[in-house]
């Protein structure tokens, strides 16, 4: 090619490149558009859907019951109790004392629980409440702060390890007392209808109940002191799920209605260099309570969500009873809304989380505390060592594993016995726990631990 036509080629090369980079960027714009405006469209006739399911539509769909009465509600009692331990680090406190207690230096253990005792005095008054409502507003759907949860949790583990002192010093009645007002503010933090709710419950539960093993085998031989532990144990109750995913499916709802007053999908996302990002008050009184957006890109946000609860509510109803499964066709359906590429998904994907491992811990919470009840049922014989049992059938009652409907199992230990589910993996890894399997392995079971090395 002569050197002129190839000097003209590359000018018409170079000067027709960005037309055609234009013409794919118009393309894409055009197909991203059209994807939003067909979204757009559909968002009144998912919305009926989404109602014909049953889902809640505004926030007084999440009520329960009559209002509960100044005298039987434990929020100021608990909000006082946020106050009272603002700023303390319990990251730090908790494992100081955790590692006292490993020591068997009760007197340190005690020192170290003292300041908090004002504390631990008031979540057990709180405790003493049937029922709890921190008025929230739910309107404001991702938005809405939840300070309390921090210091329920901290004073619940505070009881749980001033309990294992008080059975130590044979003080079974305070050291009950304790275990029991850990277990009922993990009721009361589980009544709201999300799932940070939920994972609160279960995480204040399951150390509550892993105490109670604790205590047994410290009352070992005191046939009253495990008495009282076994009904302790009762006041483990299990988390509302149905409530909880009601809840969840509103609260990406009333976001999704505001999500321009609350600085746009980044921010909603976390992203800190998002305009409006970060601590924000919003103003109440521009807070979309029902009906749709109006604009063509909220709209078509909140279409696909409503879209894609209808969905997570047929499997819901399909798998009615089964958490597990429930939870596994749950992720599917969110794993597949991540794979798409489409704009009008891009809410869905930070504003739907997998459910999978919450539904999965619920069973877990389930396991732990029939595993408990039988561990309890085992010992109250007041059997000698050599009698401890071996099988699930040497225990008196029925104990089934929630994870498979099947019995659950025994495994004799040195000096004591465990007894165990399957876990989420439905497989007898024979009675290795967690904590002992390792925290980056499926291979474990669910249970507790009767003996010196209960934990």
């Amino acid at each position: 090619m002569p050197r002129t036509s190839r000097f003209l080629f590359i000018v018409a090369i170079c000067l027709g490149l960005p037309f055609v980079a234009g013409l794919v960027l118009l393309a894409l714009a055009l197909k991203n558009g059209g994807d939003m405006r067909q979204a757009s469209n559909q968002a009144d006739a998912v919305s009926r859907s989404y109602r014909a399911a049953g889902l809640p539509w505004e926030a007084t769909d999440l009520v329960r019951g009559p209002a509960i009465s100044d005298r039987d509600n434990a929020c100021e009692l608990v909000r006082t109790l946020a106050e009272k331990t603002h700023g303390q680090d319990f990251f730090e406190i908790l494992p100081k004392i955790t590692s006292s207690m490993a020591k068997q230096d009760w007197a340190s253990v005690e020192r170290q629980l003292a300041p908090f005792d004002s504390a631990m005095n008031l979540g057990v008054a709180a405790a003493q409440k049937p029922d709890i409502d921190f008025h929230r507003d739910w309107d404001q759907g991702t938005m809405v702060l939840l300070p309390e949860y921090s210091a329920m949790r901290s004073v619940s583990r505070l009881l749980c390890l001033r309990a294992q002192i008080e059975c130590i010093h044979r003080r079974v009645p305070e050291g009950v007392c304790d275990l029991a007002a850990a277990f009922r503010l993990g009721n009361l933090v589980g009544k709201e209808p999300i799932l940070i709710s939920l994972l609160a419950q279960i995480g204040i539960q399951r150390i509550a109940i892993e105490t109670v093993s604790k205590c047994a085998w410290i009352l070992r031989g005191n046939r009253h002191g495990l008495a009282s532990l076994s009904s302790v144990v009762a006041e483990c109750h299990m988390p509302d799920l149905n409530y909880v995913i009601r809840g969840e499916a509103y609260l990406g709802l009333a976001t999704a209605r505001n999500i321009r007053l609350f600085g746009g999908i980044k921010a909603i996302a976390g992203d800190p260099t998002a305009a409006g990002s970060g601590t924000q008050t919003i103003d109440l009184a521009r807070l979309r309570r029902t009906g749709l957006p109006d604009d063509l890109l909220d709209r078509a946000y909140m279409a696909r969500y409503l879209q894609i609860w209808v969905q997570l509510k047929q499997v819901i109803d399909r798998f009615h009873g089964n958490p597990v499964q429930t939870g596994k066709a749950m992720d599917a359906i969110v794993e597949n809304v991540l794979r798409r590429r489409r704009p009008s998904y891009a809410y869905c994907a930070i504003a739907i989380p997998g459910y999978g491992q919450a539904l999965s811990d619920f069973v877990s919470l389930a396991a732990l505390k029939i595993c408990s009840q039988a561990m309890l049922a085992a010992i109250r014989r007041d059997a000698p060592p050599n009698r401890y049992p071996t099988t699930i059938v040497d225990i008196p009652g029925t104990w089934i594993d929630p994870f498979n409907d099947k019995p659950l199992h025994v495994r004799r230990d040195a000096a004591g016995f465990r007894v165990y589910s399957v876990g989420p993996n439905h497989v007898d890894d024979g009675g290795v726990l967690r904590r002992e399997a390792g925290y980056n392995t499926a291979d474990y079971d669910v249970g507790v631990v009767y003996g010196p090395n209960a934990r």
